[in-house]
């Protein structure tokens, strides 16, 4: 089916509607059959009219998509998380047990998490239990009994062995020590894990306790360490040379045009009467025998390491 326009079908109607507008001049009673024409015409016509852009772009969803989403909603509901629809952006989640914000798409992986169903357990108990029940007998200051249990509050977390063992554990720990001795900077043991790389690509955040990837400027852990974009960054990544003080006086400055027995070009010679070229004072040249450029003042003559200011 070919699409008409409808700019081609407004000009085929008005035509029509001019020829019935003359066969009524023309004949006394109206012409009806022109009429009926111009009608039956523009009805045909009117189904191949294409549908806006924005119909023809618009997709439906997978259906097995929408019953997904469609259950999440139903558990989070269920859960007691409370959606915050923002208009034309995909519909937030607020989880008050968690204390947390989840997107719709990730409603079923969250509710069925250890950590949510650890938290909604907790949450259950009485507001009492959340305190301290007994006194602290042989605990650290950021360890305090929860529901029975050792609850560590650096990384807000049920202390068990598995977290204490923990990286991210071990880090803030390291960080809440070295804050009650007064110092401003994590202890030189405040290392990335040795499977990390190099730890100078790398720097601890107080704010955050946790390290921060000066390669990819983002906050690095383990996953971040195992993607695609690190490992490019890593690749690429240039140690850059340290050029440690030279010893010694540089070379002198390197000898041109009659200076090595050569006389400058006789045009050159005339053409200088009329344009003499700005003077550079200071110069830059490679020296092969040391390896690295050095600097000479073209009218002293006077040769240096450092680059002049």
């Amino acid at each position: 089916e070919q699409y008409v326009s409808r700019d081609q079908m407004q000009r085929h109607v008005e035509y029509q509607q001019a020829r019935a507008r003359e066969a009524l001049g023309q004949h006394s009673r109206p012409n009806s059959s022109v009429l009926e024409q111009a009608d039956s015409w523009y009805r045909q016509q009117a189904q191949f009219v294409p549908p806006p852009v924005a119909q023809r772009l618009s997709f439906a969803p997978d259906s097995q998509v929408l019953m997904r989403l469609d259950s999440g909603k139903e558990a989070a509901l269920r859960e007691g998380l409370v959606c915050k629809d923002r208009e034309g952006l995909p519909e937030t989640w607020y989880c008050s047990t968690c204390q947390i914000a989840v997107h719709e798409v990730k409603l079923e992986e969250h509710i069925s998490s250890v950590k949510h169903q650890g938290m909604k357990q907790l949450s259950a108990r009485s507001p009492m239990s959340w305190g301290p029940v007994q006194p602290r007998q042989n605990m650290p200051d950021w360890m305090e009994i929860r529901n029975d249990q050792e609850f560590c509050t650096l990384c807000n977390n049920f202390a068990t062995p598995e977290h204490i063992e923990s990286e991210k554990h071990q880090n803030r720990l390291l960080w809440n020590l070295s804050s009650q001795t007064g110092s401003t900077t994590p202890t030189l043991s405040a290392q990335p894990p040795p499977e990390w790389g190099d730890p100078e690509h790398f720097e601890w955040k107080s704010e955050r306790q946790q390290f921060y990837c000066k390669l990819c400027w983002k906050f690095a852990d383990d996953n971040h360490i195992a993607s695609i974009t690190h490992s490019k960054k890593l690749s690429y990544y240039v140690q850059p040379e340290v050029v440690e003080p030279s010893k010694g006086d540089p070379p002198p400055p390197p000898r041109f045009g009659h200076e090595v027995g050569r006389e400058p070009p006789m045009a050159a010679l005339m053409d200088l009467q009329h344009k003499r070229a700005p003077v550079v004072e200071w110069k830059q040249v490679f020296s092969k025998e040391h390896g690295k450029c050095f600097f000479y003042h073209y009218e002293t003559q006077v040769s240096q390491w450092e680059k002049p200011d």
